[in-house]
């Protein structure tokens, strides 16, 4: 039929009622996706760290190098001021020996005491020159000693510059150290990132191509209801026990709907899945009958686990699947809102629900039109 080769076609790949399989590789394959997205931004983070680390250290280690010849050559300008002083100190100690052997440092009344201008002018120009040089030589000392205040405060200047320029240094490469072993720690965590993501997308594949040979046979069984149906329906109709429903329903269950039907992509694979009725939460537990009809099968199916299908006549069946339990049997006339079962997760199910559906002449229609605004039923007490 066109309807048979249009679920073929659309529903290829994923089970309505995912199997918990799929469910936790597709949930391990996101979060190994999301820690790959941020083991990588890590690692660049890490990266550009370290190589800015790389950069200060190096900037730090020149600026070291160049506060160290600084304090040389400091060092070279004060070891020359002390030999300049200790040679203008060797050259006042001559004038003023020299003084004293001439006697040129006597006092002004040796000078005075000359007997002829001529002896006068001649001491008077020694006892000047003499001096002069004492003058000169003081002068160049003082000279040299405030040079040696002013590179001794240099030199100290300079000293306290390379140490706290050691200190950055220092800083810089415990920096740097620090990034480079972040960067190596980011690329591990990339690394197992990786492996994690491969290994999930393994699992997923894995579990999808299980879920994928689930949904076939859930589709096989679900279409090999279709004939069966069709057979029974007319085998009741022709019956004189047989009993009709009212034509309207109840809600099979008192749980909030967590599946609807029809045909839609899946939100992490993208293929297109099949629902080909709704999901009901628990809810009291309870599976109710949506309306009055016989029982024309109440077994063990492999795909939609302890399943009831309930005849209503004019070619409409009703159908309830993972039951934990079943209380109705083969050839029991229900009325609407009867308690048939119990709420379970058996057959292909990822968790306790109960899944409804509608056929009519055998095929599944949409239920929610019809029980959307349905009266829910008596709950358990």
């Amino acid at each position: 039929m066109a309807d048979d080769d249009a679920l073929n076609a659309h529903a290829h790949d994923v089970m309505s009622a995912h199997s918990m399989a799929v469910i936790d590789a597709e949930t391990a394959l996101r979060d190994a996706l999301a820690d790959l997205t941020a083991a990588e931004a890590a690692l660049t983070k890490a990266q550009a760290e370290a190589e800015a680390a790389r950069t200060a250290l190096g900037a730090a280690r020149t600026a070291v190098a160049i506060a160290t010849a600084a304090e040389t050559r400091v060092r070279q300008e004060l070891a020359d001021i002390l030999a300049q002083i200790s040679e203008t100190r060797d050259d006042l100690g001559a004038v003023a020996r020299d003084a004293y052997r001439g006697n040129n440092f006597a006092t002004l009344s040796v000078a005075l005491d000359a007997s002829t201008p001529e002896e006068y002018a001649d001491k008077y120009v020694s006892l000047r020159t003499v001096l002069r040089a004492g003058d000169a030589a003081l002068g160049e000392l003082a000279v040299h000693r405030a040079d040696l205040v002013n590179a001794r405060e240099q030199l100290t200047a300079v000293r306290k510059q390379k140490e706290e320029l050691a200190a950055k240094a220092a800083e810089a490469l415990e920096a740097s150290e620090a990034a480079v072993e972040a960067a190596a720690t980011a690329q591990r965590e990339l690394a197992a990132a990786t492996q994690n993501r491969a290994s999930a997308l393994d699992a997923a594949l894995k579990a999808r191509e299980l879920d994928y040979q689930r949904y076939r046979e859930f589709l096989a069984e679900a279409q090999a209801l279709r004939p069966w149906i069709v057979e029974m329906s007319g085998l009741l109709a022709s019956s004189q026990t047989t009993l009709y429903g009212t034509g309207s329903f109840v809600r099979p269950g008192t749980g909030t709907v967590t599946s609807e039907f029809g045909i839609r992509r899946h939100p992490i694979t993208g293929v297109v899945k099949l629902h080909t009725g709704v999901d009901l939460a628990p809810g009291d537990g309870f599976v109710y009958a949506a309306d009055a009809g016989t029982v024309v099968k109440a077994e063990w199916n492999k795909a939609y686990g302890n399943m009831t299908v309930i005849d209503h006549g004019n070619g409409v069946t009703t159908l309830y699947a993972h039951q934990a339990n079943m209380f109705a049997t083969v050839g029991d006339k229900v009325t609407k809102g009867a308690r048939i079962g119990v709420v379970g997760s058996t057959g292909y199910s990822t968790g306790p629900h109960l899944h409804f559906e509608i056929r009519q002449d055998g095929e599944p229609i949409d239920p929610w039109p019809l029980i959307s605004r349905a009266p829910r039923p008596t709950p358990a007490g």
